[in-house]
């Protein structure tokens, strides 16, 4: 069966600040057939964000990815990723401080195929958000995951060595 798994690492540089508080990015992915939407899997299995200077106040964050097949070209793939982190008085961060990176994963079949119902697992985080059950920011200098490392925890560390985490669960999709 025909079907192509094409990934893209996304850094800082590409972020743009949206008037909604959001930082954002856009990116085509082409491929080597015409597809339809229901025929992609799109997910993101990595992610880090590091403040180059010393840990800053962050309460919450998050991060949420949709696509979509262009019109004019079926072969391309566009997908946009908001990403937004505060803290408690409600500040938002406008650009990437530091260092932020991303790895985007795309599976895709030809709009002629059918969907096998079994198969190869492929793992996709589409979107996350995570927060601090007191409800106040906390100190954060870097934070991330990799599940190609078999990282299944999304750790936050600061300057002084103190650490939280949070399990990981994402889709597993038979293919």
């Amino acid at each position: 069966m025909e079907c192509v798994i094409k990934s893209r690492e996304v850094d800082a540089f590409s972020w743009k600040h949206q008037e909604s508080s959001v930082m954002t990015t856009s990116h085509f992915i082409t491929l080597p057939f015409e597809t339809k939407t229901e025929n992609i899997i799109l997910g993101f299995d990595m992610f880090h964000f590091e403040y180059p200077d010393k840990d800053h106040h962050v309460k919450d964050m998050g991060l949420n990815i949709r696509y979509n097949v262009l019109k004019e070209r079926a072969d391309t793939i566009i997908f946009h990723a908001d990403m937004y982190m505060r803290d408690s008085s409600g500040h938002f961060m406008k650009y990437p401080k530091g260092d932020l990176k991303i790895r985007f994963n795309v599976l895709a079949y030809p709009h002629t195929t059918e969907l096998p119902k079994d198969g190869v697992k492929i793992g996709a985080i589409d979107t996350f958000e995570i927060a601090y059950a007191d409800g106040r920011d906390h100190h954060v200098r870097s934070t991330g995951f990799d599940a190609q490392n078999q990282e299944n925890m999304f750790d936050l560390s600061d300057d002084s060595g103190q650490h939280a985490s949070a399990m990981l669960s994402y889709l597993t999709y038979d293919i």
